[in-house]
């Protein structure tokens, strides 16, 4: 894939019939120059490859990273351009000319409004090389695409400040359930356990620290010091945060403490554990069992619906897709490749 515009140089053709001109140099044939190529054509409207490119760039501006290979970004930015402009065709088809130019109106007095005046707004747009007309084509062609998406996707732009209207879409309760039950793996919760630690190091000068931490032991069971507080003070694992050793399963730590946070239940505080690095003395402050999650957990049921909703708008989408392909005439050697279903994620 070309990634970067090749200007491409043609040599001067030769003389095809007799002697070089006599006298004066004849002046050069002019060499032809590629500026630009098409990609594709959506009825009649094209995308050539300047375009693409400057897509590619101000996406680059916008990530600000390089997450993405130049061919990733090149494909990514194609078949957003072309989507736009199948939308846009697809509205032409079947949208609402009215409602359209309503909130192309709405958008054009807010951006006036935010620039101050016309003129201030045309000044700005004269900066950035467009004319005030051409601005407000540009909206247009967005809204188009914007309105056909989403009324396959069973919504309804309503213009000024009502905004967008949703048609009621309903999940089933043995849909849900059936989802539950084919995806349990996501809805399983590994036994995880919120504790503090205080960790002590033999040092020099220093009793060993064995005995240190069962002095302290005593000290905090008295309720001379509080755990946190002890940890703050006295601990080599994390003092800033006074012990804390987050929210983890207990598989994440050492044998010695494993055995430990695996049976502890919650406030409970464990006897001075022998470490590879010291001696310990740990509190559990939360105990998150292991298991499923229940479908009666409200949070459970949303995020079967929110999953739900989302295949069902990727098939309209890819449908809709489909169907404009029949009802447009389309070319370009990427057309086919870009437009391919996305796979989806089980």
């Amino acid at each position: 894939m070309i990634a970067e515009l090749i200007l491409a140089l043609a040599p001067q053709a030769p003389a095809l019939h007799g002697p070089p001109a006599s006298g004066p140099a004849a002046a050069p044939r002019p060499q032809r120059v590629l500026v630009d190529r098409l990609v594709a054509i959506v009825n009649d409207e094209v995308i050539t490859e300047q375009q693409v490119i400057g897509q590619v760039r101000a996406l680059v501006r916008e990530l600000g990273d390089n997450r993405y290979s130049p061919d990733e970004m090149y494909l990514f930015a194609f078949r957003s351009m072309l989507l736009d402009l199948l939308f846009q065709e697809g509205f032409k088809l079947e949208g609402d000319e009215g409602l359209l130019d309503r909130l192309v109106e709405d958008q054009m007095q807010s951006q006036i409004e935010r620039a101050g005046s016309v003129a201030a707004l045309s000044e700005f747009l004269r900066q950035e090389g467009i004319t005030l007309q051409a601005y407000r084509q540009q909206i247009r062609r967005q809204y188009m695409a914007y309105m056909f998406r989403l009324g396959e996707e069973g919504e309804r732009p309503t213009g000024g400040k009502s905004g967008i209207k949703n048609e009621p879409r309903f999940v089933r309760p043995s849909e849900i359930e059936e989802y539950y039950n084919s995806h349990a793996d996501q809805f399983r919760v590994e036994h995880r356990v919120k504790a503090r630690m205080i960790l002590l190091q033999d040092e020099q000068g220093l009793p060993p620290a064995s005995e240190r931490i069962r002095e302290l032991a005593q000290r905090i069971g008295a309720g001379e010091i509080s755990f946190a507080d002890a940890a703050g003070q006295y601990s080599k694992y994390f003092p800033s945060r006074k012990g804390d050793m987050g929210l983890k399963p207990p598989e994440s730590f050492e044998q010695a403490l494993r055995d430990f946070l695996t049976t502890a239940s919650e406030g409970q505080t464990s006897a001075p554990i022998q470490l590879s690095s010291g001696w310990a003395l740990v509190l559990v402050e939360q105990v998150q069992p292991g298991g499923m999650r229940p479908l009666s957990d409200r949070a459970v049921q949303l995020r079967i619906i929110g999953e739900l909703l989302q295949g069902r708008d990727q098939e309209i989408f890819q449908a809709a897709i489909r169907r404009l392909r029949e009802r447009c005439y389309l070319w370009g050697p990427q057309v086919d490749a870009a437009l391919e279903d996305e796979p989806s994620a089980d």
